[in-house]
């Protein structure tokens, strides 16, 4: 975005730096997201269909992450149920969210949050739930679980983001 690249541009270049940045000896899977490990970006008002607010300041904040297919493989982070994000999520096919454990325990106790629906702040559309990750440190070592939201790049298109890359140990 800072160097004047259009949505295109800008998939191109994602494109194109997943491609070269594979073919190096040792990488074993790679994935951009928006938010650096330990950095996260808190969104306010996560909408859960179906909760009602009790009053005006009933707000559930959530850490949102957007991800490239590969993120939760390539970053260590565990899916508990549901799938990752494929080339079937796409920008005009169903909205698509992978939500952690603790939201799934806070939000729906007991039940299969899988094809529960969510609305963040600012967007218009319900998102599906299509899986559940295992909790993670989101802004320091040893922190109480926060919740968290994640949501595919080819949904969220942003043009500033984060190579993540695993290598063989």
């Amino acid at each position: 975005g800072q160097a004047g690249y259009d949505k295109p541009r800008t998939k191109a270049f994602y494109d194109d730096v997943r491609e070269r940045v594979s073919r190096v000896p040792g990488v074993e899977s790679l994935s951009w997201a928006s938010n650096m490990p330990l950095w996260e970006r808190p969104a306010t008002s996560l909408l859960i269909e179906g909760r009602q607010k009790r009053s005006q300041a009933d707000t559930i904040t959530t850490i949102v992450n957007t991800v490239d297919r590969d993120y939760f493989a390539t970053a260590g982070v565990a899916l508990d149920r549901g799938r990752p994000f494929t080339g079937i999520d796409q920008e005009h096919s169903m909205p698509v969210a992978i939500v952690n454990e603790k939201i799934a325990h806070d939000y729906w106790p007991g039940q299969d949050p899988l094809r529960r629906r969510i609305q963040l702040a600012g967007e218009q559309q319900l998102r599906q739930v299509i899986g559940v990750a295992r909790n993670a440190n989101y802004t320091n070592w040893g922190e109480p679980a926060q919740p968290c939201v994640y949501i595919p790049l080819e949904q969220n298109y942003s043009d500033g983001m984060i190579l993540y890359v695993r290598t063989k140990s």
